[in-house]
């Protein structure tokens, strides 16, 4: 086995021995008259408290809280027992009243955010290293622009020194707005090499009528497209993982706030011991 995986499946073993050993404490609880609910909404509030407290660690990378890889394995296996904790706060049943249940889809949606958002850091990373020329995120606009330049200045050369505009008009009609715009909102939610494919396939077509002059031009915008597309996926992945970022925290805000307004009401209204 793995030294990574072998550490995955301690860390998963552990998890699930914490989310026994609560189990049986709340189990004793219950069977002492205590008020079960309490302690479990007491422990589940802290840890996502806890969780939330990730974020914060990740805007102070300077300060000596340890690694920000060790924060993300206690963020996850965390999130895990905490979704463990939850289902043992409302006794594995629906939520009664509209606030219970505002706040169970409020947690279960969080949860499942997470859950996405682990898959989607896990698949981007080698998704990336699949393109050439990676690019930090704030940069694309920048490349975009500098890759548009490149291939106008590459047709225009072109006409000047064959005095045909074959390349010039296919350019027109079927380059200018790839190299000059973002991919549809499409692309986003579905991002493909089919248009990619497409152009270059049509610029092989291409080929056969162009003057001896005007094919080396042809050949610089073919390495010209693979990295425009190259770019375009760049950014969709990374925009995916900024989307996902700044949406799991939203809903972690919003679940922090129905969660102290629950447990506010809850001790407000238990009553006397």
């Amino acid at each position: 086995m793995k030294p990574f995986v072998r550490r995955r499946a301690r860390s998963l073993l552990l998890a699930v021995a914490v989310v026994v050993v609560i189990a049986y404490w709340l189990r004793w609880i219950d069977l002492e008259l205590g008020r079960k609910q309490f302690a479990s909404g007491y422990l589940l509030y802290g840890l996502v408290v806890f969780l939330a407290l990730f974020n914060i660690r990740k805007k102070l990378p300077t300060l000596p809280l340890g690694g920000a890889s060790s924060w993300l394995q206690l963020h996850i296996y965390v999130g895990l027992i905490a979704g463990a904790v939850f289902g043992m706060h409302l006794a594995w049943r629906m939520p009664n009243g509209w606030l219970e249940g505002l706040l169970a889809v409020s947690f279960l949606t969080t949860f499942l955010s997470g859950v996405v958002g682990l898959v989607i850091s896990r698949q981007t990373p080698r998704m990336l290293n699949c393109v050439t020329d990676q690019v930090i995120y704030e940069r694309v606009p920048e490349m975009r622009r500098s890759l548009a330049r490149q291939s106008r200045t590459v047709v225009i050369q072109s006409v000047a020194a064959s005095g045909a505009t074959t390349l010039a008009n296919f350019y027109g009609h079927q380059l200018f707005d790839f190299f000059a715009r973002p991919r549809p909102m499409g692309y986003f939610f579905r991002p493909s090499s089919e248009r990619r494919k497409k152009l270059l396939a049509d610029m092989r077509q291409l080929e056969r009528y162009l003057s001896p002059a005007e094919k080396p031009a042809l050949e610089r915008l073919f390495a010209l497209v693979r990295r425009k597309d190259d770019l375009d996926f760049q950014e969709v992945r990374q925009r995916l993982l900024k989307v996902w970022a700044f949406g799991h925290i939203a809903f972690t805000y919003v679940l922090m706030t129905l969660a102290t307004l629950h447990g506010v009401l809850a001790i407000a209204f238990r009553g006397d011991e």
